[in-house]
C-alpha cells in the first residue's frame, strides 16, 4: 500500500481523483473461500444485509494500474496465508 500511496502522491495532473488500492477485485465470498482453504474447519457464513441497495464491495484496481503502473505485491491469497500463519505463531505461545 505504501508504494501505491507514493505513486498517487507523486503523479502530476492525475486523470482521476480517486484510486482503489487493493490486491485486485475480490468479493466477500472469495475471501471466505481463501480463509477456508487455510482453515478448513472455520465456520463462516455470509448473509445479505437488510439494505437492498447495498452491493458486495469489490475493489477494482484497474485505474491505478493503468494510470500509475501499480502492481500489487501480494495476492489476496498470499496475504491471507501470511497473516493466518502469523496469528498461529502468536497464539501458539
Amino acid at each position: 500500500m505504501a508504494k501505491a500511496i507514493k505513486l498517487v502522491l507523486l503523479i502530476k495532473d492525475p486523470k482521476f481523483s480517486v484510486f482503489n488500492l487493493s490486491g485486485g477485485a475480490h468479493s466477500a465470498q472469495d475471501f471466505v473461500n481463501i480463509v477456508k482453504k487455510f482453515i478448513p474447519e472455520a465456520e463462516i457464513s455470509l448473509e445479505r444485509g437488510k439494505d437492498p441497495n447495498l452491493h458486495p464491495p469489490i475493489m477494482d484496481v484497474t485505474r491505478v494500474k493503468k494510470e500509475l503502473g501499480f502492481k500489487p505485491t501480494y495476492t489476496l491469497e498470499d496475504g491471507c496465508e501470511e497473516y493466518i500463519n502469523q496469528l498461529r505463531i502468536q497464539f501458539s505461545t
